[in-house]
């Protein structure tokens, strides 16, 4: 009977971390048809509603996906550094995915900016649209770090449980989530690359002990510094 309550308790998280993923997938699908540029932040907006809801149907609230209240100033203090070593593993791991595409010779690591230059390229040298994309990505960054490292990995952890396979596959399953939600405007190589981030983002949200704060602030600045490159047409 014990273990047939805890399979039931386990499944329950199970059926709805997919039926939430999957309602984001459509609504993306169903945004694409009309605001294709916003699409993303707007979905990431309405769905971070439902887990919020969610949430409260549950009897839990946003520190439950890494809005953790940090109530002492040691906290404080190492906020800043604790973002700063997300940023730089962020920076790191495209950078060390990139270089080994090229060294693997593999095609599909080539940067092709055609796709992001449909998207965001009169962002180069327009003040008033870089402000503006820098608004929305402020917005979408952190969001994305609440959906798909708050949500995901903690409900994920919540139905496998904590043992080291299921930590595993909490991060991965999340990070193959978010990498193909980048395939639209950034081929195979953004898959590659934006999963990779978030291998790496997972395990420091962990490591974080489920404290988001440093992941979306890292996040935020690591969208601004891609945008202010574009901005500056500082491409090669």
């Amino acid at each position: 009977m014990t273990a047939l309550f805890n399979t039931q308790s386990r499944f329950r998280p199970l059926i709805d971390f997919c039926a939430i993923v999957a309602l984001g997938y459509l609504l993306k699908i169903v945004l694409d048809q009309f605001i294709w540029r916003y699409s993303g932040p707007v979905s990431l907006g309405i769905m971070l509603s439902v887990i919020f809801f969610y949430l409260r149907s549950m009897g839990e609230n946003w520190s439950w996906i890494g809005l953790v209240k940090i109530k002492s100033r040691k906290g404080f203090a190492l906020l800043p550094f604790q973002a700063l070593l997300a940023l730089f593993a962020i920076l790191a791991t495209a950078s060390a995915l990139s270089l080994a595409g090229e060294a693997l010779g593999l095609d599909y690591m080539k940067p092709d900016n055609s796709r992001a230059q449909d998207r965001f390229g009169d962002v180069a040298g327009n003040t008033r649209l870089y402000i503006f994309w820098l608004a929305i990505v402020w917005f979408a960054g952190p969001a994305e770090e609440l959906y798909f490292r708050g949500f995901m990995i903690g409900k994920l952890r919540e139905a496998l449980g904590n043992s080291t396979w299921a930590s595993a596959l909490s991060v991965l399953v999340p990070a193959l989530i978010f990498g193909l939600g980048h395939v639209y405007y950034s081929g195979l190589r953004g898959l590659v690359t934006t999963g990779g981030i978030a291998v790496t983002l997972g395990v420091l949200y962990i490591l974080y002990k489920r404290n988001i704060w440093p992941l979306m602030i890292a996040h935020g600045a690591a969208n601004t510094l891609t945008f202010t490159v574009v901005y500056l047409q500082l491409e090669a």
